[in-house]
């Protein structure tokens, strides 16, 4: 599957795509985690 825009995939995972959810999630899962960090001080947490 070609990655396509973020607006592209969530239309997909809409429809019911779980291949388009995997990679939205791994697109965002490194920035996700980082943001969580500044607010929890246990990186296991994260």
């Amino acid at each position: 599957m070609a990655e396509g825009t973020d607006q592209q995939l969530v239309d997909k995972v809409l429809s019911g795509d779980k291949n388009a959810f995997n990679l939205l999630v791994l697109r965002y899962q490194h920035r996700v985690a980082a943001l969580i960090g500044r607010f929890i001080q246990d990186p296991l947490e994260v």
